[in-house]
């Protein structure tokens, strides 16, 4: 008699239980026929329609240009100018101690940079004099085209 080991029908039993229980979790009791597997194919998408249009760009007048530049001019000089006012505070602090001294020491360099203070304010507010009128026919010009 040919035995075989006992590992052998163990392994057979095994292998068959295996393939009952995937057997089994592969379909259900309703449904005993084999499905195939449905496989869709989209098809590519047709290209898009090109479309030209011509679009009209106004170009930006003369008249808002010329507005918008003397406004940057207004803006720089109204800088300069607060540049200048700052200084005047601590200018005038050392005018009064100047005058509170019976020497009066330091007088005379504390009223010359006043004076400076007051010329370059004075060239700034002539900058701005000639300008504002140029920024405000400029500005009207342009709102009103």
């Amino acid at each position: 008699m040919n035995k075989k080991p006992i590992g052998y029908g163990v392994g057979v039993g095994v292998a068959f239980l295996l393939g009952v229980a995937v057997g089994a979790a592969g379909s259900s009791a309703s449904d005993t026929t084999p499905t195939a597997t449905e496989t869709t194919v989209t098809a590519p998408a047709e290209p898009a329609e090109t479309v030209t249009e011509t679009v009209e760009v106004s170009e930006t007048p003369q008249s808002c240009k010329v507005a918008l530049t003397n406004a940057a001019k207004i803006i720089n000089n109204s800088a300069e100018f607060a540049e200048i006012m700052v200084r005047y505070p601590d200018m005038v602090q050392a005018a009064l101690a100047a005058g509170m001294d019976p020497y009066l020491t330091g007088l005379e360099g504390v009223t010359a940079d006043l004076n400076r203070a007051t010329a370059d304010i004075n060239v700034v507010t002539g900058k701005l004099e000639d300008i504002g009128p140029k920024f405000q026919a400029a500005r009207d010009e342009c709102l009103g085209s």
